[in-house]
């Protein structure tokens, strides 16, 4: 068992990496987020679609802009 410390919150460790792209494959699997993304920035800026797909995937809106940045949806902020 790992224990979250000062370090957890650098993803430096692997594990934690793994971790985090594990949770956000199954809370915010890539077809669904792609597919809702197409649909949304077709009438909102990215920014609103991120946040109304946060709601509809029950995560932070942090946790939604993260995992569009990582599937190239948008840039880096």
């Amino acid at each position: 068992m790992n224990f979250r410390d000062g370090v957890s919150a650098l993803a430096s460790d692997r594990e934690e990496i793994e971790a985090n792209q594990f949770a956000a494959g199954l809370l915010m699997p890539r077809d669904l987020v792609e597919q809702a993304f197409e649909d949304l920035t077709q009438r909102y800026r990215p920014e609103r679609a991120a946040d109304l797909m946060a709601r509809r995937f029950e995560v932070s809106p942090q946790a939604m802009r993260f995992r569009l940045m990582n599937l190239a949806l948008i840039d880096p902020a």
